[in-house]
């Protein structure tokens, strides 16, 4: 019994020894005092002079005007008109009951991200009849403005 009572204090003290050591941020850190001065030798002369700041917008729903002009841009009347809302609303191409993969989404509105979207339905791999690219631009302008984009805001940007 003596060696038990002996073996079992000198567990005691040796794991009483690690209570005092707790995994805080505080036991990983080198303790300096608080007026530890901090000297920075990092060459600073290629910092930018600036810095871009963002902040993130909370969702902004489309007007009524915008989302039915953009149906209508898709040809989508039948679909129905959602409602303004910061959700996010999607249509489904037409497809069969148990149709056997992924339905592809061919319109999209998605007030998070302020984007509005339209896939062409069963794209397959013809690409016969796409117009010139003067005639997409020209069609690009004038959705922009149906879709309430002020042209002033619009930058064209070359494509590679």
């Amino acid at each position: 019994m003596k060696v038990f009572a002996f073996l079992a204090a000198i567990l005691l003290i040796a794991f009483s020894s690690f209570a005092d050591f707790t995994n805080s941020p505080e036991n990983f850190s080198p303790h300096f005092p608080t007026n530890t001065k901090i000297f920075w030798k990092a060459p600073t002369n290629n910092l930018p002079g600036n810095f871009w700041i963002y902040k993130r917008l909370p969702p902004r729903p489309f007007s009524a005007t915008v989302i039915s002009n953009a149906i209508v841009l898709a040809s989508l009347q039948d679909k129905g008109f959602p409602k303004p809302s910061t959700n996010d609303f999607y249509i489904a191409e037409d497809e069969p009951a148990n149709y056997p993969g992924m339905i592809p989404v061919i319109f999209s509105i998605s007030p998070k991200s302020a984007t509005i979207s339209y896939g062409r339905p069963h794209p397959g791999t013809n690409m016969s009849g796409i117009p010139a690219d003067k005639i997409l631009l020209q069609c690009a302008w004038a959705c922009a403005v149906q879709l309430g984009v002020n042209p002033a805001q619009v930058a064209l940007k070359e494509m590679t």
